[in-house]
């Protein structure tokens, strides 16, 4: 199947990644921490307060304990949450201020761009593919149009997710961003579209490609 064919899929995992992390009360992030990926060359600054939770390495641990002081029996469900989220392609999970109920979050997949469409096609058959990979997994109002991000023209995504996905709903902003060999998907997600709308500006005033 080609690659283009599996962009829904990307579309639904990003969304299910951020489902999960809910009513925990979170230490907070240090104003105008950064976020690197070295290997696929890009970062960006997070708003004030947000807190990037790394998917590898020996932090995690620690990380959860402290996130999880609350209710200890939470780290056992988050850990395996974090283990699904590195097996799904995930390699960038950030949380935010918690609003309703619901944690903020963003998430970034990256895969690669083989396999996409081109030429004036490019956005009409992305946005299709999108608006299959949203509805699949419930999301509402999908609405998909071009942007300016990164320097570039990219696709995006704004939709909601109903109360039988997430208790309270929230609402999303997805960012297709094509670069060199990459396709990064990038979600932002909150309990209004208004709040989504902004994190999603705010990461892209200060992105930029290595």
């Amino acid at each position: 199947m080609p690659r283009f064919l599996r962009v829904h899929r990307l579309a639904a995992v990003a969304v299910l990644a951020m489902t999960t992390v809910a009513a925990t009360t979170l230490p907070a992030g240090a104003s105008g921490s950064k976020v690197h990926d070295v290997k696929d060359g890009f970062s960006f600054s997070l708003p004030s307060g947000w807190l990037q939770i790394p998917l590898t390495g020996r932090d995690v641990s620690g990380l959860l304990d402290a996130a999880t002081k609350a209710d200890p029996a939470l780290k056992g469900a988050l850990t395996t949450q974090v283990q699904q989220y590195v097996k799904k392609g995930v390699k960038i999970f950030v949380v935010g201020p918690i609003v309703r109920g619901e944690a903020s979050n963003i998430n970034a997949i990256v895969a690669s761009s083989a396999g996409l469409p081109s030429g004036a096609t490019y956005f009409d058959e992305l946005g299709v593919q999108v608006k299959i990979g949203l509805s699949s997994i419930g999301g509402q109002h999908v609405v998909t149009s071009k942007v300016k991000f990164a320097k570039g023209t990219q696709l995006q995504a704004t939709y909601s997710l109903p109360t039988s996905m997430i208790k309270n709903g929230a609402y999303g902003v997805q960012l297709y961003i094509r670069h060199l060999s990459h396709l990064i998907v990038i979600t932002f997600t909150s309990a209004t579209k208004a709040d989504s709308k902004r994190i999603a500006r705010e990461v892209e005033k200060t992105w930029t490609w290595s």
